[in-house]
């Protein structure tokens, strides 16, 4: 069945045996959102949540973390990713219209942290001085 015509077939089938129903429901698929997430872990989300509503639900991107390379997996195998990806968050593709299934996982990389890099770098050149000025270059 559809996910879409859950609540229609709920209706029915309690219908049968209740009176005057009202039912709501909603889809929900477990994901594992992972990387530059405040909380990763796995989740259940409604089908019908956008993804970056599905991010916000992991605390959101952390500082570093490099949204515009965010990759959707599924059995290790990336199903979406780039710039196709991309143009679908901007649309607002929800999960069910990415075709996202209990089990995928959302991964959100984390950018180089050019401080650190330049510390490194920084430190290196400060030793490299120290062992030039010591042997006489």
């Amino acid at each position: 069945m559809p996910r879409a015509g859950i609540e229609d077939h709920m209706r029915r089938e309690l219908g049968r045996y209740l009176k005057n129903l009202t039912v709501h429901a909603r889809a929900l698929i477990r994901l594992s959102i992972q990387g530059a997430v405040t909380r990763p872990g796995f989740y259940a989300v409604p089908t019908d949540l956008v993804l970056a509503d599905a991010l916000m639900v992991a605390g959101g991107p952390v500082q570093e973390a490099k949204v515009d390379r965010l990759r959707i997996k599924r059995h290790g195998s990336r199903i979406w990713d780039g710039q196709k990806l991309q143009t679908e968050i901007a649309r607002g593709a929800t999960l069910e219209e990415l075709g996202l299934r209990a089990g995928d996982q959302i991964d959100v990389p984390r950018g180089r942290d050019t401080e650190s890099s330049v510390r490194i770098v920084g430190g290196l050149a400060t030793i490299a001085i120290a062992v030039c000025m010591l042997s006489g270059c």
